[in-house]
């Protein structure tokens, strides 16, 4: 049984920045890859709302994730000492999960998992804090051996925290001149610790442009450097980026902004490079990816204009091919006014005219890479409220690049139906040959048309196609879907016709139109609303409650197509006495008891010329293919064969209300099966 997520998850707001705090950066990006290398596997909740699951490295580790008052902790069977990147890995799993909205499992109460873990802390807990501190760090850089991945490995994990605290002890009992001492001697023994502290000089003592000088350097030294590979134990190097990115932080914090951006700028150039030439499991995208995220920390605190901030993330993300700047996703979170955005368009739009495409470049990576820039600049106008330039755009770039499928979109978003058909005409003929892919794309937003105008012969002779080239279950259930749709159709041929077989019976329109209302709003978008009145008494009527149904899609449908800006639809149902003949369009209606069925709209209205037509069979003032022309023939149709009348007002620009009147049942029921008069 999946066990739902509490309101209160402990895991659902951590951010990058949280965990490279619980688990370092270079764990972090290690654990990343791990993710991304689907290496987690059969993911669960443990009791206690943490998470438990396989890694799979070089062998299968068990692995638990607690969140408890705040704070992350971790134990797996594997070797390594600390917070591991199995550990980050399963956190990361976690997180894609929510994000996809996919459950996660409780964990079995006997889940193999749990008794391993429990062994191997039973183990931890047998060897004394004397053993804990001789072995720390023995393990920090483990390689996993080449066994067999299938086998589980249970090792022993060190007391890292114990051995912590013990190291803060024994510093503070330590003099100024004892640690002085230590620190010298360290700093002779170890390199890195000889340049960290070099690094807080020169920092201290202004000397920054050092410091950015050393960053670049390495910079450029990785680059430059060839990866290694050893084919025997499975090991080699791609570079570590760990003291750039040291580095980076110290700049940062001490508010050297600008210089960091200046860097990431670099950094992103170089270290693309190394990952086109770096055969590894993204391990060096992540590297650069954790760097690149110190940049754009730094970018909104830079001395940039914000509209420059903006456009130099835009081209960061431009030139981005391997997703190493992940870290602008929380720089566009931040609020950017609507006036930063009008001088991003102005600067893109200029961009965009003087384009010329690099040299070598094949057409579809110029098209790629122009479709990429008009992009940004839509979303720039979008945000800058120039939202009436967006679709002239798309229709320049179309014809440019071949990116009729954006432009299809935007003019559907505006309900610019017909223009959005025409352009998927257009688009097919000229991108068939050369881009039958995108041809392909334009041909199902086709389909998606007539979907929408109900156009089910049409929508069967797609799927008819798909099914031909494609003979397979899937491809023959859509055939079948619109093929019984399209039947229906000719049920609807017939009921105008009035050759329609009713199953007359006694019903309450009431009712019936309460029962569909679910129904005509699934019809409607969120620009149109819909109130629903229904008198207090019964409205007991004679009549097909099939074919009542369908009277009230149909003139909701009408009304819907004629409020593509937007508006209200108001159906009502009630019985009324009528005293004196009502003089009407079509027809008049004679004195009697009735159960009235109103649909009103606030539409474009319906012009005196064309109201005397509406109820003829095919006639429609749409666009080719836009409609069958058989809506209001099919509840003419309906409607006489039940033994009512419908009026229609009208009133151009305020709107049109189609008035049923229904004979309201008085006496015994009797249904008639046979075909109406002719």
């Amino acid at each position: 049984m999946a066990q739902k997520r509490a309101k209160t998850d402990p895991f659902e707001d951590l951010t990058w920045g949280d965990l490279e705090e619980w688990a370092g950066a270079a764990i972090v990006s290690r654990g990343r890859s791990y993710q991304r290398g689907r290496r987690v596997q059969n993911l669960a909740r443990s009791g206690s709302g943490g998470l438990v699951a396989w890694v799979l490295g070089t062998h299968r580790y068990a692995t638990v994730v607690e969140a408890k008052d705040g704070n992350l902790t971790s134990f797996c069977t594997c070797p390594y000492g600390g917070t591991c990147k199995h550990a980050v890995a399963v956190v990361l799993e976690y997180l894609e999960c929510l994000k996809q909205k996919r459950e996660v499992p409780a964990v079995a109460e006997r889940d193999r998992r749990l008794r391993l873990l429990d062994e191997s802390r039973q183990e931890e807990d047998a060897r004394d804090e004397e053993e804990s501190w001789d072995e720390e760090g023995e393990d920090e850089e483990y390689d996993e051996d080449g066994e067999d991945e299938d086998t589980v490995r249970t090792a022993p994990r060190r007391a890292k925290k114990v051995a912590a605290d013990t190291l803060s002890t024994f510093l503070e009992q330590q003099s100024k001149e004892q640690l002085v001492t230590l620190l010298k001697e360290q700093a002779k023994r170890h390199p890195t610790v000889r340049q960290d502290l070099q690094d807080r000089r020169n920092l201290s003592s202004g000397a920054v442009k050092k410091l950015v000088k050393a960053v670049r350097e390495e910079i450029n030294e990785l680059d430059s450097k060839p990866d290694w590979d050893d084919d025997w134990g499975g090991g080699g190097s791609s570079g570590d980026y760990a003291r750039i990115r040291e580095r980076l932080e110290a700049l940062l914090a001490a508010g050297h902004t600008d210089e960091v951006v200046s860097l990431g700028e670099e950094l992103l150039e170089a270290g693309t490079r190394r990952v086109e030439t770096t055969d590894d499991e993204g391990e060096t995208a992540e590297e650069i990816a954790s760097c690149m995220d110190l940049v754009f920390r730094a970018l909104p605190q830079s001395s940039l204009s914000p509209a420059e901030q903006m456009l130099w993330a835009i081209d960061a993300e431009l030139d981005d091919q391997y997703e190493l700047c992940r870290g602008a996703e929380a720089f566009w979170k931040q609020d950017h006014p609507a006036a930063d955005w009008n001088i991003v368009a102005e600067k893109l739009a200029q961009r965009l005219k003087q384009y010329k495409a690099t040299k070598g470049e094949d057409s579809f990576s110029r098209s790629y890479r122009r479709d990429h820039l008009s992009d940004r600049l839509i979303e720039a106008l979008e945000n800058a409220g120039r939202h009436e330039e967006i679709i002239p755009l798309c229709e320049r770039e179309a014809e440019e690049t071949g990116s009729y499928l954006r432009l299809v979109d935007a003019l559907k978003k505006a309900k610019r139906w017909e223009e959005a058909e025409q352009w998927i005409y257009k688009g097919i003929k000229a991108t068939q040959k050369r881009w039958p892919g995108i041809a392909g794309q334009l041909r199902t937003a086709l389909r998606e048309l007539r979907e929408r105008e109900k156009d089910w012969p049409r929508v069967a002779a797609f799927h008819a196609e798909d099914f031909f080239q494609q003979p397979e279950l899937h491809t023959f259930q859509e055939l079948q879907k619109a093929a019984e749709r399209a039947g229906a159709l000719t049920n609807q041929l017939l009921a105008f016709s009035r050759r329609q077989i009713l199953q007359i019976r006694m019903i309450d329109l009431n009712v019936v139109v309460r029962e569909t209302e679910g129904m005509l709003r699934r019809l409607l978008d969120e620009a149109i609303g819909l109130e629903v009145v229904v008198g207090d008494d019964p409205g007991f009527v004679n009549a097909d409650p099939t074919q009542l149904q369908q009277i009230l899609m149909n003139l909701v449908v009408n009304a819907r197509d004629a409020m593509e800006a937007g508006g209200k639809i108001t159906i009502m149902s009630q019985a009324i006495s009528v005293e004196e003949s009502l003089p009407g369009m079509p027809e008049d209606v004679p004195p009697g008891s009735y159960v009235r069925l109103s649909v009103m709209d606030t539409g474009t209205g319906i012009s005196p010329e064309v109201l005397p037509k509406i109820f003829e069979p095919f006639f429609t003032t749409k666009a080719v293919g836009r409609g069958t022309g058989l809506g209001l023939a099919t509840v003419n149709g309906i409607v006489h064969q039940s033994g009512g009348r419908i009026l229609v007002e009208s009133r151009v620009k305020q709107g049109t209300a189609f008035h049923v009147y229904f004979p309201r049942f008085e006496g015994t029921v009797v249904a008639s099966l046979q075909p109406a008069a002719t």
